[in-house]
């Protein structure tokens, strides 16, 4: 039986592939039918049969509007006619990967990517592009992100794989079902990660070949940047601004800008290496960037056809305003944040509305330390910062959908893990930045309260120093900072 197995890996893996589709397809359809049979049961012990298969039939209809309501295609229509610039570089991509058929093109507000195969012969497929994308990425890095996402169209993914795909996205929202629903998702995504990861990698090496080697290294470096700092800075802003029943109406410029600034992307790249050391969550659907980019196959950049789309640039998009204004109220979840009545631009806020609270960061590492004063709390994360307690202490990990803030998240949840240790470096960092800054140190950064420049004008990164301290072990500089500004904050 082993070597009859050997003999032939990939009718296995097939095998073992649709097993696990069918075994969350089960999944997904077991809360509906068991209701629907609890009522019939009930129906029959009452003796009123005619009702009860009357409300499994609603169940089952329910059900299947549902599923229709969240499979429908996200974002909105951007048509190609008047995007001409768009429609030259799909174009190009589909005449290179010598892929026949139609797409059409829906943005959404949050920097994403995905494509949506055609439900029907003759219909166009979907291509679906984040608006922060075609913001920032140049034409050969979009170029890349379109590859990719046309690799996983067929001819290039077969059905079974399209189905994996399909059916690994409906699972992931039952991770919060309750168990034993939720286990066994979180069962069934671990065991269908590891051909999820084949795909994207099977991908990037597809975009590699069309877009160039070094084109799709800083494709997914600056898509994985952008969502890093979208997610964390924007979810900030919009929240401290909900609070003031206002929205921030210049959201995408006060990111563009964010991102010029090297403490804030090198900040990004940090937390995204913490995360790529960190066990994977098991939805994620890509591999670790550093994994993605050492992965990549060694092409040169090939020599595209001669057009007016620079490839230094991002691709030129007429409707920009528009999509500018629609994004900003788009992205926002909740209701009460999606109608605030009073725009405001968080490039005119002072930097120190959108800093965590003193307070908040005190408590916060309060109850990570389980200690009633901040100076033994501070002194606990001191000694335990390079302990293997750490991951303990803090609580293990945040389930994205599941936000600390008992007001709920204002923005669309984070797709990733967010580490433990990060979890005790935020409020630490937050704690130690405002005693300094109290002590007449001042902020380097508008966008980050964490760097500041001391008095004699040297600029430390004290997020980054306290991970440092976590790396080495050595943490005399974080000790030596804190006692700076101790006297002040305390």
């Amino acid at each position: 039986m082993a070597s009859e197995r050997r003999k032939h890996p990939r009718r296995c893996s097939a095998v073992h592939d649709g097993l696990l589709v069918a075994a969350m397809t089960g999944l997904l359809a077991a809360g509906p039918v068991t209701c629907s049979l609890a009522v019939l049961g009930v129906g029959v012990a009452l003796d009123d049969l005619t009702l009860s298969i009357a409300l499994a039939a609603g169940i089952m209809v329910w059900s299947a509007a549902r599923f229709f309501l969240q499979s429908r295609l996200p974002g909105r229509p951007l048509s190609l006619d008047d995007e001409p610039d768009l429609a030259v570089l799909i174009g190009q991509v589909a005449v290179q990967v010598d892929v026949q058929v139609p797409f059409a093109v829906r943005i959404v507000p949050t920097p994403e990517a995905a494509l949506y195969p055609a439900v029907r012969r003759g219909q166009p497929s979907t291509l679906v592009l984040g608006w922060p994308l075609l913001r920032t990425l140049t034409a050969a890095q979009l170029t890349s992100v379109v590859a990719h996402e046309i690799a996983h169209h067929r001819p290039f993914t077969n059905r079974r794989d399209l189905a994996l795909i399909a059916v690994r996205g409906a699972v992931v929202g039952l991770l919060d079902s309750r168990f034993p629903r939720r286990a066994t998702a979180l069962a069934l995504l671990r065991a269908t990660q590891p051909r999820r990861w084949e795909l994207e990698t099977a991908a990037d090496a597809h975009a590699a070949h069309v877009a160039g080697t070094a084109a799709t290294r800083a494709a997914l470096t600056q898509v994985a940047v952008t969502a890093s700092v979208f997610y964390h800075f924007g979810e900030h802003w919009a929240r401290a601004l909900a609070a003031r029943e206002q929205f921030p109406a210049d959201l995408y410029d006060a990111l563009h800008t964010a991102m010029a600034d090297p403490h804030v992307v090198r900040q990004a790249l940090a937390a995204l290496g913490e995360r790529g050391a960190a066990d994977p969550w098991p939805a994620a659907d890509h591999p670790p960037l550093r994994s993605r980019i050492a992965a990549l196959p060694d092409v040169p950049t090939p020599p595209g056809p001669r057009t007016r789309i620079v490839a230094g640039r991002p691709v030129p998009i007429h409707q920009h305003g528009s999509l500018n204004r629609w994004a900003a109220r788009e992205v926002l979840t909740t209701r009460a944040a999606r109608h605030a009545p009073h725009p405001a631009h968080v490039l005119d806020c002072p930097p120190e509305l959108f800093d965590t609270p003193f307070q908040a960061a005190q408590a916060e590492l309060m109850a990570l330390t389980g200690r009633a004063t901040p100076a033994d709390a501070i002194a606990v994360a001191l000694d335990r910062l390079t302990s293997d307690r750490t991951i303990a202490m803090a609580g293990g990990r945040r389930w994205p959908g599941r936000t600390p803030d008992p007001a709920g998240s204002v923005t669309a949840s984070m797709p990733w893990t967010v580490p433990s240790r990060s979890a005790l470096t935020d409020p630490l960092s937050a704690v130690i930045s405002k005693a300094l800054l109290d002590a007449g140190w001042s902020r380097a950064s508008r966008w980050t309260s964490t760097v500041v420049t001391c008095p004699q004008g040297r600029t430390i990164d004290i997020r980054e120093l306290i991970e440092q301290a976590v790396a080495t072990g050595d943490t005399a500089a974080v000790r030596a900072l804190h006692t700076r500004g101790a006297a002040t904050a305390l």
